[in-house]
């Protein structure tokens, strides 16, 4: 008797709990305002309360604006500041592509890759230059595919080969567009094709970094040997044009040896890595002008936050970040975008130590 007794409280217990989560559950919804600016979610309660968060993005140098609380009820808010951001760049690399420290022709090796390009079905295509070929990589395989040049690193002229190759991009339809950068000339690979096709070669001295508008169906090519980047319309038959640099000395043209370029679609703009100035400008094509977004304005070189060395990629995230290869330093820095643009906008090493190594 003394037993059954007990298993009835606890199943009263039981009930009641599970009745007092259910009422729970049903206390609250979310609203999510996306369009503003500091992102407000505001939580309402079944019985009229509500309670709005809201959530500041994380910024580049690591820190949060503010953490604001506010209660409808009470009228009160409560803000928290934050020290550190606590969305953190991984410190320590995975590879995933080639193997450290060891280079071959081999389909799991690589050879002094310059570029690499994330393409709409998420496999890593990479410049493998001194292979003289563009190797495609399903993320989380050991080895790669050749899909432009020869997979045994066969060097020539030729429709199906290249020589030296620093850049590479993919449009929609899967087309390859590759800098043949000892060959001075840009080629497109069709999906499967073979062979490339030539879409220029006239005039062009060390071609390395590529990018492509899907928008406009545009090309640009960072013509690095003669100081500009050069646009080409992919219409038939193909038009080009001088978009950024004058092909002058340096000064008075802004660019010196243009190596990696990101087309920015918002601004209708060329992110470019003005690799022997040390430093990253932003070329507006429909005003010709351009700011210093990053590094010395005057090319000083340095190791300090605010200064880069040869730097040769560049590309933005989806916050509209900065990421930057500092070549010569060893290390990859991120910036804010926008200003100041006057040399003195720090970064942060978010991949890199600074010195050499297979680590770095």
């Amino acid at each position: 008797m003394v037993c059954q007794q007990a298993h009835t409280n606890a199943d009263s217990g039981r009930r009641r709990r599970d009745e007092f989560y259910r009422e729970k559950r049903q206390l609250i919804s979310a609203l999510f305002n996306t369009h503003a600016s500091n992102f407000p979610v505001t939580f309402v309660f079944a019985d009229g309360r509500s309670i709005q968060l809201e959530l500041f993005a994380c910024k580049a140098t690591g820190t949060f604006q503010s953490f604001g609380i506010s209660s409808a009820t009470t009228g009160t808010t409560t803000t928290t500041r934050a020290p550190v951001c606590s969305l953190q760049w991984i410190a320590i690399g995975t590879t995933v592509a080639g193997v450290t420290n060891n280079s071959s022709t081999d389909t799991s090796r690589l050879n002094t890759p310059r570029d690499v390009f994330l393409d709409t079905v998420n496999t890593l295509v990479v410049a493998d230059t001194t292979n003289n070929r563009i190797q495609r990589w399903t993320i989380g395989a050991i080895q790669g595919a050749t899909v432009a040049g020869q997979a045994d690193g066969g060097v020539g002229t030729d429709a199906t080969q290249l020589s030296g190759p620093e850049g590479v991009a993919v449009d929609p339809n899967g087309n390859i567009y590759v800098a043949d950068t000892v060959n001075n000339r840009v080629q497109l690979w069709p999906l499967g094709a073979t062979q490339g096709t030539t879409i220029t070669g006239l005039g062009l001295n060390s071609p390395t970094g590529i990018a492509y508008d899907a928008n406009l169906n545009r090309l640009f090519v960072a013509d690095t040997g003669n100081n500009q980047v050069i646009q080409y319309t992919l219409s038939n038959p193909v038009v080009s044009a001088v978009v950024a640099g004058t092909n002058a000395a340096v000064p008075p043209n802004p660019l010196n040896a243009p190596t990696g370029i990101f087309y920015d679609a918002p601004s209708d703009s060329l992110i470019i890595a003005n690799r022997d100035a040390n430093n990253i400008i932003q070329w507006f094509l429909a005003t010709n002008t351009f700011l210093v977004l990053a590094g010395d304005p005057a090319g000083t070189a340095g190791t300090a936050l605010n200064r880069l060395s040869a730097p040769r990629g560049v590309t933005l995230d989806s916050n509209r970040n900065i990421i930057v290869a500092d070549t010569g330093n060893h290390r990859i820095i991120l910036f804010a975008f926008g200003s100041p643009t006057d040399g003195t906008k720090t970064g942060r090493i978010i991949a890199g130590t600074g010195a050499a190594g297979n680590d770095d």
